[in-house]
């Protein structure tokens, strides 16, 4: 058993995820059940988008600066 905090790399090696919030089981399963736009947004408060990687078939997670911030105008302006 080991502890990450990093969402891609706990995706990419672990058999098991446990996501917590606030010190309680939020979310308990493989990689691909735990790692979703949906449970993101609900237990981190997280934009992300979850894509595939297609050399393992593992999510990988896009997080995505929210419109309306300094950085999120600043990302679009240079669109």
């Amino acid at each position: 058993m080991i502890v990450l905090h990093e969402i891609n790399l706990a995706a990419a090696f672990a058999d098991r995820i446990v996501m917590m919030q606030e010190g309680r089981v939020a979310a308990d399963g493989t990689a691909q059940d735990v790692i979703t736009p949906d449970l993101l947004r609900a237990v981190f408060d997280l934009q992300a988008d979850v894509i595939t990687d297609p050399a393992n078939g593992r999510p990988v997670c896009l997080p995505r600066i929210p419109e309306g911030t300094a950085q999120g105008d600043a990302s679009r302006a240079a669109e």
